[in-house]
């Protein structure tokens, strides 16, 4: 098992997301789909992000239910969370 999931840095880090974010993006929205939710893409529902400026709406939640969430992110975390690149901003 890793850290906690809580646990935190005493140093700044900068944290981008790597290609893997848009996996996590295409699968979030294939359940998505499989949802009634997925109605409020005709209605430029806020749920989409849509009332966010300069943004594309997209899925903004997780449709996959809490445990499998968890799961994953129980492996990003025990896998050194390989969707992000970190940066020590301290030098």
């Amino acid at each position: 098992m890793g850290e906690p999931l809580g646990a935190t840095l005493s140093v700044p880090l900068l944290l981008r997301p790597t290609t893997l974010e848009d996996e996590w993006s295409a699968h979030t929205a294939e359940i998505h789909e499989q949802t009634l939710m997925a109605e409020g893409d005709k209605v430029n529902s806020w749920m989409m992000g849509a009332n966010i400026e300069d943004s594309k709406p997209r899925v903004l939640i997780y449709f996959g239910g809490a445990g499998v969430y968890y799961d994953k992110l129980r492996e990003s975390v025990d896998a050194g969370f390989p969707e992000l690149e970190f940066e020590n901003l301290d030098g």
